[in-house]
């Protein structure tokens, strides 16, 4: 993360993220997921726009999903391109999953790019992973799905 080995275009982990992405084997592993713990898009406080390099590594490698924490509620966003617009032709899809018991906080409905979002309830993501996509279930502590979202990989 951004405080170990940096987040620029030339860091070590940067010159990582890019080398694994290009030893991907497209038919052997079709969809892309990355994680780190602070994200670039929010709408909320917390958005870290040093990681910009890694979401143009991952966007030109035609990456799927990112899953980030950090902001202390739900959060997810339509597949967007390194600029924050909406791309849903190659544009990356984002979850941002910080309602694990922390204090939750509100998030700004006048953000852009806008998300979905809970800000009041605590709860966690189960993502189910398939052949050429992925389902995902936003679900409470009581167990009440507040979120479904798909998504069908890019390579």
């Amino acid at each position: 993360n951004q405080g170990v080995g940096g987040c620029t275009a030339t860091s070590p982990q940067t010159t990582w993220l890019k080398s694994d992405l290009a030893s991907v084997d497209s038919v052997a592993q079709p969809c892309i997921a990355a994680f780190w713990h602070q994200p670039l898009w929010t709408g909320g406080k917390g958005s870290a726009m040093v990681y910009q390099a890694w979401w143009n590594a991952l966007y030109n490698a035609q990456a799927d999903v990112v899953l980030n924490g950090h902001v202390h509620n739900y959060q997810r966003f339509d597949a967007l391109s390194p600029t924050g617009t909406p791309d849903p032709v190659n544009g990356i899809t984002e979850y941002i999953v910080g309602t694990g018991g922390e204090a939750l906080r509100s998030v700004n409905s006048t953000s852009s790019p806008h998300p979905v979002q809970f800000a009041k309830t605590f709860g966690y993501l189960r993502m189910t992973l398939e052949a050429t996509g992925w389902t995902a279930d936003f679900i409470n502590a009581s167990g009440t799905v507040l979120d479904q979202s798909t998504g069908i990989c890019h390579i």
